[in-house]
């Protein structure tokens, strides 16, 4: 890894955009593969988090996805994007509260779409 890093010290950027490019092309495993790689290099780099999360609340798990969100979170708490992906996770797992509250906070970090989203789940019939 030593290595890695002397060739570029940006290197887990990198495999975190290798992830993207795969999860971009439906290669969900293969992308995990590579968000693991840039987080082997920078456990405090909050985007392969992230990026694991939103594959895994794809495939619907929700509980596992907030897992890394939360790590996500715990790294970068004022990335709006993540907890607008925690909200998903929770609307998945049918937690409206919870996503409403995610929402809330997303919306207070800067993300305006965020209020769309809240009136939406707002509006819908519990």
């Amino acid at each position: 890894m030593e290595k890695a890093n002397s060739i570029d010290p940006n290197i887990d950027t990198v495999y975190n955009n290798l992830g993207y490019a795969f999860s971009k092309k439906g290669e969900d495993k293969k992308a995990i593969e590579y968000y693991l790689k840039a987080i082997s290099f920078n456990r405090n780099y909050d985007e392969p988090y992230n990026n694991i999360g939103i594959l895994l609340v794809r495939k619907g798990e929700s509980k596992l996805a907030l897992e890394y969100l939360d790590k996500a979170k715990n790294i970068n708490p004022k990335n709006p994007f993540t907890f607008v992906n925690i909200a998903s996770a929770y609307m998945m797992m049918k937690d409206k509260e919870k996503a409403k509250e995610s929402l809330r906070i997303a919306e207070a970090l800067g993300y305006a779409e965020a209020r769309k989203y809240l009136n939406l789940i707002s509006s819908e019939n519990n």
